[in-house]
């Protein structure tokens, strides 16, 4: 929401320059509880001295006479209004792919953090759930494009990493308009830390809060998709499949945003009629063929054909790497095919190198870099087993080189 469309920016400034409650209710009523809506009220020019028209528009918007004292601060209030106006008309005019999101006015957040915990009075909504003001923001900057867009579990960051982790850094920036050259300061991006189950579902709460501030998805509704998301990774596999893997269910999670998108092109705001598309779209594709493919059990190598224990597993991983006798010898030969013909990671006379990748794991396969966000579960840019921009996606696990992360490589 842009500043100029919050009710609560506008009633903050006005209080701050000593306008009455009773005057900003009666304003209200009125319909000029904005900036966007106030500036209009009369016709404005910053050269103009007559202020009887604006004089006679708050005498019958509040049924009263107007002090000259009063009449000091609501015209500087309309002062404000029509330079935040104009302002947010040239900021929108000369916007290019360079420009950064707008943020939230600092009274437009505690308005909807409030309402939001009126609501969800069942929700403990703590530092660690809460939504990151770069979160929010950045759910905003999409609304405001009106184009749906993935936000990976990574982003999902808390209010609690935010006050703690922060960091500004000088960032060189051109402005399209001038050409000239700008040296400014941005905040360091910082990751959600996702590393166990647990912390994967705070990821998607907060997610889930941030598109309910958003007014794009009420909260119950988005939860329903995370809990069936979490449900799939826990689900027992039938005899000779393995758990579903953390990977699967992150896949199925871009796949359902990718067709929600599609139905979404006229925007994402609600229209008259309360309905919000986005929430359509969920409902729409949460049970879609194609979403649910995404979160069928794979076959595993369990030798016998039994199932895998999921407590062998890290994150819900790939049980594929399980060594057995008959069938699971071909499964496993038919994998390290996948995860591509030149890893030689397990075979005769080839060698990882460990170097700095991190503790314990290769950096290097066969003299091909393995992709270190890859083994995070983070990076989905290319299939298991093949080469994106960053490396080899295989396990960096030694003397494994299967197509899964090392997150998910079975202890």
């Amino acid at each position: 929401m842009a500043a100029i469309e919050s009710t609560a920016n506008f009633g903050h400034r006005a209080r701050e320059l000593g306008i009455t409650d009773e005057a900003l209710t009666a304003l209200g009523v009125a319909g000029m509880d904005t900036f966007g809506a106030y500036a209009f009220l009369v016709p404005y020019s910053g050269t103009a001295t007559d202020e009887a028209p604006l004089r006679e528009a708050l005498v019958r918007i509040t049924g009263g006479e107007v002090s000259p004292e009063q009449m000091s601060r609501f015209r500087r209030l309309q002062f404000e209004a029509h330079t935040a106006v104009m302002t947010d008309a040239k900021s929108r005019i000369e916007q290019t792919q360079t420009t950064e999101p707008k943020k939230i006015p600092v009274s437009e957040r505690a308005a909807r953090h409030r309402a939001q915990a009126a609501r969800l009075s069942g929700v403990t909504v703590n530092e660690h759930i809460e939504p990151s003001h770069q979160l929010l923001d950045l759910v905003e900057a999409m609304v405001e494009e009106g184009v749906l867009q993935h936000i990976g579990v990574d982003r999902c960051t808390s209010r609690f990493q935010e006050i703690h982790g922060i960091k500004k850094e000088p960032s060189v920036r051109v402005d399209a308009s001038s050409g000239t050259i700008k040296l400014a300061s941005k905040p360091h991006d910082i990751e959600a830390d996702v590393a166990s189950e647990y912390k994967l579902r705070q990821a998607f709460t907060r997610r889930s809060l941030a598109f309910d501030q958003a007014g794009l998805v009420l909260f119950v509704h988005m939860e329903k998709w995370h809990d069936h998301l979490m449900e799939a990774l826990y689900r027992e596999p039938p005899p000779g499949y393995s758990y579903v893997t953390r990977s699967q269910i992150l896949s199925a999670d871009r796949e359902i945003l990718l067709r929600m998108s599609e139905d979404c092109r006229k925007g994402l705001k609600p229209d008259s009629a309360g309905m919000r598309p986005v929430e359509e779209a969920l409902r729409a594709y949460m049970f879609n063929p194609s979403v649910q493919f995404m979160l069928l059990p794979l076959p595993g190598a369990s030798g016998k054909g039994g199932k895998l224990k999921h407590n062998d597993m890290t994150a819900g991983g790939d049980a594929g790497t399980s060594e057995g006798k008959g069938s699971g010898k071909d499964k496993k030969k038919n994998r390290r095919k996948s995860a591509g013909k030149s890893d030689k990671g397990k075979g005769k006379g080839s060698k990882g190198d460990k170097g700095n990748f991190e503790k314990g794991l290769w950096s290097h396969i066969g003299g091909k870099p393995l992709c270190p966000n890859f083994q995070k579960g983070k990076c989905f840019d290319a299939v298991p087993g093949e080469t994106c921009a960053k490396g080899l996606h295989s396990c960096a696990v030694p003397k494994c080189g299967q197509g899964h992360p090392a997150c998910e490589h079975p202890k």
